[in-house]
Parts: C-alpha cells; sequence; structure tokens
C-alpha cells in the first residue's frame, strides 16, 4: 500500500510541475469568474440564484475540462498510437 500512496504521489508531482497544468487551470479560473461576472451582468433586474449558477459553470467547466486535457495531450501521443492516414488520390 505504501508503493501505491508513493507512485500516487510522484505522479501528481509530474502533473503539477508542467506549465500545462497550470495554463489549463489558470483558463479554468479565469473561465469561472467570467461566467459568474457575465450572468450576473446580463440579469441585473434579476440576479440568478446560487444553485443557477453552480448549475451553469458545471454544465461548461466540467465539458472544457474534459477537452482541454485532451486537446493538450493530442501534441505529445506517440505516432504508433495515432490512427493511420489513408493517402487516397
Amino acid at each position: 500500500m505504501l508503493d501505491f500512496l508513493r507512485l500516487v504521489s510522484n505522479e501528481n508531482m509530474k502533473i503539477y510541475r508542467r506549465a500545462r497544468t497550470w495554463i489549463m487551470m489558470g483558463i479554468l479560473l479565469l473561465l469561472t469568474v467570467s461566467i459568474t461576472g457575465m450572468a450576473t451582468f446580463l440579469t441585473a433586474d434579476e440576479p440568478p440564484t446560487m444553485w443557477f449558477m453552480m448549475k451553469m459553470e458545471t454544465q461548461i467547466l466540467l465539458t472544457l475540462a474534459t477537452i482541454l486535457p485532451l486537446s493538450f495531450r493530442a501534441k505529445a501521443w506517440p505516432a504508433n498510437l495515432l490512427p493511420e492516414r489513408s493517402s487516397c488520390c
């Protein structure tokens, strides 16, 4: 069990050492603040409820938190794992 905890700790250190991780976290934080600000200013006559904001931010950010790491990671895939491109014409 101790080996597993060391392995998890090591992998976390490798993840958080990369600049890409911090860029992605910054983008998500910036989007959270922007979504809240836009929703507050656009609905000035009736401010949004906390649950509405939580639902909206969760839907948007969960989608982005899934897409961003995949798009960052796609550039680093080994060539043997990429699908072969057919050369027609």
